[in-house]
């Protein structure tokens, strides 16, 4: 089996007032599908950056970025955009939501930038999964921290993407939330062979992936399976 994502000597700095970050220094990485990984390390040591590049969110300066065979330096905006729509779904820090957009709306609107078929069933549910059913009609500004955060989570998930790229998806929510994000990952990764790349801080989260990899000065210095 070969990985399904593979990167090679990646590097990306970035250019601010201040001096020059080097974000990722020949950062190289393979992950295999079907997989939960987590990405850990001390703050700036380039977790972020390293899961947006994945995602093709981010340009990077140098290297080889191989995800589901599409090499991502390689492809234009228009492809990139096509490329995230089609294989992976994100859950972001800062949630990303339309604010002007009800809940329901939020996460009906991958399906309609790709004219998918949507799997109602298994929308609803991941909405009671998450204790959503209250909170579907109504706008994300009406809605905690917490709450926006579930509706997030469950927005990645519903599509059933071939890739989850979760940066720090529990930080805002409880514990007992927080256990129930991570049993409704795992549950995905098991059901539909979702390959799962996820930064924490929560070495007690990490503990439950099936493989860590640690981050120090924007290189992978350690990868460890369970």
């Amino acid at each position: 089996m070969k990985p399904i994502v593979t990167l090679t000597e990646v590097n990306k700095t970035y250019h601010g007032l201040s001096a020059p970050t080097k974000a990722l220094q020949n950062c190289s990485l393979k992950i295999m599908p079907s997989t939960f990984s987590c990405i850990i390390g001390k703050s700036g040591c380039g977790k972020s950056t390293l899961l947006n590049a994945i995602g093709g969110l981010i340009p990077v300066d140098s290297g080889s970025i191989l995800v589901k065979d599409h090499e991502l330096t390689k492809l234009d905006q228009r492809e990139l955009s096509r490329f995230r729509r089609e294989h992976i779904g994100f859950i972001f820090q800062f949630f990303n939501l339309l604010q002007e957009q009800t809940v329901m709306e939020n996460l009906m609107l991958p399906f309609d930038l790709n004219g998918e078929r949507v799997d109602q069933a298994f929308v609803n549910e991941v909405i009671q999964y998450l204790d959503l059913n209250k909170l579907v009609d109504k706008f994300p500004f009406e809605l905690s921290g917490g709450e926006q955060q579930r509706v997030s989570i469950a927005r990645a998930v519903i599509r059933k993407p071939d890739i989850i790229l979760a940066d720090e998806p529990t930080g805002n929510l409880d514990r007992e939330n927080t256990k129930q994000v991570m049993n409704l990952l795992k549950e995905c990764q098991a059901m539909y062979s979702q390959t799962i790349i996820m930064v924490t801080h929560d070495i007690d989260l990490a503990k439950r992936a099936d493989a860590l990899i640690y981050m120090e000065d924007g290189q992978v210095k350690r990868y460890e399976t369970s």
